[in-house]
């Protein structure tokens, strides 16, 4: 068996040399690399999303103090009409003492409440009793 090889097998089996140690490299190093870096880069996109979505927040944030701020001292203004709510000490207070302003006599000053459920139903002619009615039947 004669196994001559010419010089032209020979550069074509380097070739193919290099090209199979240039596709092992490829599949042995460059693919997982790319896949990592594919990986990467998506949580990348997450993740800055996520700070996009943040950094709105956080310029909001002045704008909602603002408003809460100002709707703060607007319900303080709006409140100030009403009586402030007070324990019931003051309550019996406030009762004895108008009692015995108009000569009433005070024998009980028990605050209950009532016994009985208290139906707050709807207008007599609007839909809503009528619904309520046909629900009752």
């Amino acid at each position: 068996m004669n196994t001559n090889i010419t010089e032209r097998d020979k550069k074509l089996l380097y070739g193919l040399g290099i090209i199979v140690i240039v596709a092992l490299f490829f599949i042995i190093a460059i693919r997982p690399l790319s896949k990592s870096i594919n990986a990467k880069q998506e949580k990348i996109e997450e993740e800055q999303i996520t700070h996009d979505v943040m950094q709105t927040k956080i310029q909001y944030n002045s704008v909602v103090q603002a408003y809460v701020e100002t709707m703060t001292k607007n319900v303080e203004e709006k409140s100030k009409r009403y009586y402030k709510v007070m324990d019931s000490s003051a309550v019996d207070r406030i009762f004895t003492n108008y009692a015995l302003d108009h000569s009433l006599v005070v024998s009980n000053l028990s605050i209950s409440m009532p016994e009985e459920t208290v139906l707050f139903g709807p207008y007599p002619y609007s839909e809503s009793y009528k619904l309520q009615e046909q629900r009752v039947a």
